[in-house]
């Protein structure tokens, strides 16, 4: 809902491969949002639904690699 995001062209996350960064702008979702639209729930839902799966792919790769202690470090906010 921030009014910064009224005119962004850019997705929620530029390195996010989800359907919903790959085809929406900030500026558009926000629109959904202040609108109270359903689309920006389900839009939102997408984006976060694919990132918990590339966040717990990753995870099992990391597993399979025998460094998943790495990779959980990695993930520590600050790093």
């Amino acid at each position: 809902m921030n009014a910064v995001h009224a005119h962004d062209p850019r997705p929620i996350d530029e390195l996010c491969a989800c359907y919903t960064c790959r085809t929406f702008s900030r500026a558009y979702l926000r629109h959904l949002v202040v609108a109270k639209e359903m689309l920006a729930a389900t839009l939102l839902s997408i984006h976060n639904v694919y990132t918990l799966l590339e966040l717990v792919r990753q995870a099992r790769l990391a597993i399979v690699a025998g460094q998943f202690e790495q990779w959980a470090s990695s993930m520590q906010p600050g790093d």
